[in-house]
């Protein structure tokens, strides 16, 4: 998807409007990015959670 929208904006007649597609492109990456950190952050802190609960 980046690639194709990286040709489009090549493109002598691309118009971009007021935000960029490529923007808005990197912008769903980072928020995904984000998204997986905080699940992984969160899972990794139940393991942690749930294994002192067991031990105790």
């Amino acid at each position: 998807m980046f690639f194709l929208q990286a040709e489009r904006e090549s493109n002598p007649a691309y118009d971009s409007g007021i935000v960029g597609d490529s923007a808005a492109l990197g912008i769903s990456i980072l928020v995904f990015a984000i998204v997986v950190f905080v699940r992984s952050l969160t899972h990794v802190v139940m393991y942690k959670v749930k294994a002192n609960r067991n031990n105790t």
